[in-house]
């Protein structure tokens, strides 16, 4: 892209997407963007001071774009919600989850995340047992490892974030209904697993 054809908007694009990758996790507050990309910014705005600007832009790409998802309880949290973060897809993934409609793509991604930081940490905080009452449906990997998917329990595109009171751990079965049952029965799962760790956080 060209400096000519540059503007505003493609830039906070450019700077969210490094954020992103450089923090490893999707989420991140408007404040951690400007200490990032603070010069990138002022250098563009020609050493005028970028706060507005950028808070503006951020609200556009929200409303406008679907680009980023914003939690209405946490003032000045916005969660990515399009692109692939280093690491979290092989290639080959990557295409099977851009065949996908929004709702299963979300779940592949999922599905598919490899070497996420909070994946690791949902996995040592919250453990390798499906959290869903009464479920025992889990089975040892070839290499030892319990197999175990997280699952992000308010979806990002509904202003979910990577964050651990957001994820928990399912089974690959009541990870499928969690995304694709019927809505009321999605519903109450969610309910379920925010207060189940919630607790644990609070234990941890």
């Amino acid at each position: 892209m060209t400096s000519e054809s540059l503007t505003w908007k493609h830039l906070v694009k450019e700077e969210i997407t490094r954020l992103c990758h450089a923090m490893g996790s999707r989420t991140f507050t408007r404040q951690e963007l400007l200490t990032f990309s603070g010069q990138v910014f002022q250098a563009f705005g020609e050493g005028k001071t970028p706060f507005q600007t950028v808070s503006r832009v951020l609200q556009e790409l929200h409303k406008q774009e679907a680009f980023l998802a914003f939690d209405d309880d946490r003032r000045g949290h916005y969660t990515l919600q399009v692109d692939f973060l280093e690491g979290e897809l092989d290639v080959e993934a990557q295409a099977v989850v851009l065949a996908q409609p929004p709702a299963k793509r979300e779940y592949w991604v999922e599905t598919f995340t490899r070497n996420n930081r909070w994946v690791k940490q949902a996995k040592a905080v919250l453990g390798t047992q499906c959290l869903c009452e009464g479920c025992a449906n889990t089975f040892t990997k070839a290499n030892g490892e319990p197999y175990i998917e997280v699952h992000h329990i308010v979806p990002l595109r509904e202003g979910g974030e990577d964050a651990l009171w957001n994820l928990s751990v399912l089974c690959a079965h009541h990870h499928k209904m969690a995304h694709f049952a019927a809505s009321a029965v999605q519903q109450r799962m969610a309910q379920h697993l925010l207060r189940i760790v919630e607790v644990k956080l609070k234990t941890a």
